[in-house]
């Protein structure tokens, strides 16, 4: 999969960058409520498959787990001993 023009050239700068300093870099993937009407079409996880063989030193840390993508976040990680996934949710409301 390969992001669109200005997209693919920003994350891929940063993704570059992050692996320079040696640090781990915190992609969003999977479904997000915010903002409202926000779309799925760069969020798919698959879209670090490229820049894995590309950028040999890159840690990448897949927020949400890819969700509603999960099972393939699951399958990168275990191709990929440098890919991990942070399972974390906001919540807007707070329960009664």
């Amino acid at each position: 999969m390969d992001l669109p023009g200005a997209a693919r050239r920003h994350r891929r700068a940063a993704a570059r960058r992050a692996a320079e300093l040696g640090v781990p870099i915190t992609l969003h993937t999977g479904w997000s409520s915010l903002p409202a009407g926000k779309s799925l079409a760069y969020d798919h996880p698959l879209y670090i498959e490229d820049a894995l063989v590309d950028i040999p030193d890159l840690r990448p840390i897949l927020a949400h787990c890819g969700f509603a993508w999960s099972e393939l976040v699951l399958m990168l990680m275990a191709k990929d001993p440098r890919v991990v996934a942070a399972v974390m949710l906001s919540v807007t409301a707070r329960p009664d």
